[in-house]
């Protein structure tokens, strides 16, 4: 097993600013729209946005594994995997407030998760691809709560908005590309560590492990996210400025999956795509005005 964070030597990252008083602004009204909504659902998360090719893989304990087609509204556990292809891309909310963003051609796997009054623990491995997540409740009473893994090393959080990549060489890397864990952190702070090491990552800082048996290290290499496509991006805007299509395909639907910014007030978009993540990539997806809701305390 890793040693716990900051059992073994450090290396520091400069922290960066904070999201300004606009995208706060932004966030207390979506907060506000979340909680009017009633949207709460326990121990799971539920997929706010697919497009592409994405697949759920659902292990359960004494059932086969099955190979799902996952839609908006599809609810995951523990046990569950997501699968990105080329150009697939998924977003998940979670019971604690946090959200996840999963790139195409990634593997993201939710080893254990629980949010109730009895216990509180998430426990998520990334096996190849990036992502990018900002935390909600889980990890803020009890550090030990929250982990992300991957094959290279752990990212523990300290309230936090941040951007993982795990590139997977097999059996060879694409040009320009090494092996290894890229962590990038937009808020808050995250330590990542392994048996070798651990660094502590502030906001505006990054860095990079190369192997398992390798120190972390801080790095100006970031993550690398690939743009979202406009069909993307323009769908969810018109879905934030006018709702869904009366009579659209899931109306039939006895209670159908709530599409993403449902009733969200005209202009919070565009102050959540002018912000500090505008330029990283599939951050200006207005789906990251849900993940605010629940702002990194440092």
């Amino acid at each position: 097993m890793s040693p716990a964070p900051g059992a073994v030597g450090s290396h520091r990252a400069r922290a960066g600013a904070l999201p300004g008083t606009r995208i706060a602004r932004a966030l207390l009204i979506v907060l506000g729209w979340l909680a009017a909504c009633g949207i709460a659902f326990a121990n799971e998360g539920r997929l706010i946005l697919v497009t592409g090719q994405v697949t759920l893989v659902r292990s359960t304990p004494g059932q086969p594994v099955r190979t799902l087609v996952p839609e908006i509204g599809t609810v995951v556990a523990g046990g569950d995997a997501l699968v990105t292809g080329v150009d697939g891309r998924v977003q998940v909310a979670f019971s604690d407030g946090s959200l996840l963003s999963l790139q195409p051609r990634s593997e993201f796997r939710i080893d254990d998760y629980r949010f109730d009054a009895d216990a509180q623990r998430g426990f998520f491995f990334l096996v190849r691809g990036a992502l990018r997540t900002i935390s909600g409740a889980i990890g803020k009473r009890e550090p030990d709560d929250y982990r992300m893994s991957t094959p290279t090393a752990n990212i523990g959080i300290r309230g936090t908005e941040f951007v993982a990549e795990e590139t997977v060489c097999d059996p060879a890397c694409h040009p320009g590309r090494t092996p290894g864990l890229r962590v990038a952190v937009s808020a808050g702070r995250v330590v990542v560590y392994n048996a070798a090491g651990s660094t502590e990552v502030a906001a505006g800082g990054a860095s990079y492990v190369a192997g398992p048996s390798s120190v972390p290290v801080p790095t100006s290499e970031r993550p690398t996210l690939s743009t979202a496509p406009s069909s993307f991006d323009q769908g969810a805007t018109r879905l934030a400025q006018t709702g869904p299509v009366p009579g659209g395909p899931r109306a039939r639907n006895q209670r159908p999956p709530r599409e993403f910014g449902e009733g969200l007030p005209p202009g919070v978009v565009d102050d959540w795509r002018r912000g500090p993540l505008a330029s990283q990539g599939d951050a200006a997806s207005p789906a990251y005005v849900v993940a605010a809701a629940v702002p990194a305390q440092v």
